[in-house]
């Protein structure tokens, strides 16, 4: 599911479409209707979509019931971390969908110790800093700067990509990756 969802928003980031979501843990149900579809209802759907409108950018909430009821999360506590919501300063939680790449998640035990380049470490930040060139630079995004609220939300989710991409080259040492080489 967190491999999906970072794929969604991904692939959402690159066809011009800023996403935001909310996951939650509890019962839902489903509904067949006369489209060959179902609709899902339920009080974990209601809490989803509760999260969903807490913050800005393309940024995926989560329900603190969610990380007691899966072992992933409680393995992996560098995937999920408190967003801080500058309009009322309530705290949330949030999946770091921008860690994820194709099959991989990036994991503070994948850096050795020689600093040595990982491969899927060097394709993740690749791929990041391709969504941030494209947030920055596509016309597909243009639209944005035509309302304040547009203008908030592309901010927000670049300034939330550079942030989560920055803090993978912190941790790993790999800047060399991205700066000019010298000459001897």
């Amino acid at each position: 599911m967190l491999f999906a969802a970072a794929k969604i928003f991904r692939n959402c980031i690159n066809s011009g479409v800023l996403p935001r979501a909310g996951i939650s843990y509890g019962e839902y149900n489903f509904i067949k209707t006369n489209f060959n579809t179902n609709n899902i209802y339920g009080i974990a759907v209601t809490k989803a979509v509760s999260l969903e409108r807490k913050g800005k950018g393309c940024r995926i909430f989560i329900d603190d019931n969610l990380q007691k009821e899966s072992k992933v999360f409680i393995s992996n506590t560098e995937i999920f971390l408190p967003y801080k919501n500058h309009i009322d300063y309530s705290e949330i939680d949030i999946f770091e969908w921008p860690l994820f790449y194709k099959d991989y998640y990036f994991k503070i035990i994948d850096i050795n110790k020689k600093k040595e380049i990982n491969p899927e470490i060097r394709e993740l930040l690749n791929n990041n800093c391709r969504l941030l060139a494209y947030l920055t630079h596509s016309p597909l995004f243009s639209w944005n700067a035509k309302s304040e609220d547009g203008r908030i939300h592309l901010s927000v989710t670049i300034e939330y990509l550079k942030n989560v991409t920055n803090k993978i080259l912190i941790k790993t040492g790999m800047h060399e990756l991205f700066s000019e080489k010298q000459d001897p």
